[in-house]
């Protein structure tokens, strides 16, 4: 997973360690990053950042379908 930040924010990918995370700068998870996926999921769900591919372009989320039929409704 990498994200882009949208906002400056600190997190602690360990509980531990307190780091700055940058507005516009990419994070992946992998690798020595101090990223994880959870800290990385938190700041996507808080609207902090916003995950991106290889190629640092946002991902689309695929809308979740609806449980109710879709069948128009009768008058």
């Amino acid at each position: 997973m990498r994200i882009q930040m949208l906002k400056d924010a600190k997190g602690s990918p360990d509980g531990v360690n307190v780091h700055s995370y940058e507005e516009d700068e990419i994070y992946p998870t992998e690798g020595l990053a101090p990223m994880t996926d959870e800290l990385a999921r938190v700041f996507v769900e808080a609207e902090l950042a916003i995950e991106v591919d290889e190629d640092n372009k946002p991902v689309e989320k695929q809308a979740k379908k609806s449980k109710k039929s879709e069948a128009p409704k009768e008058e």
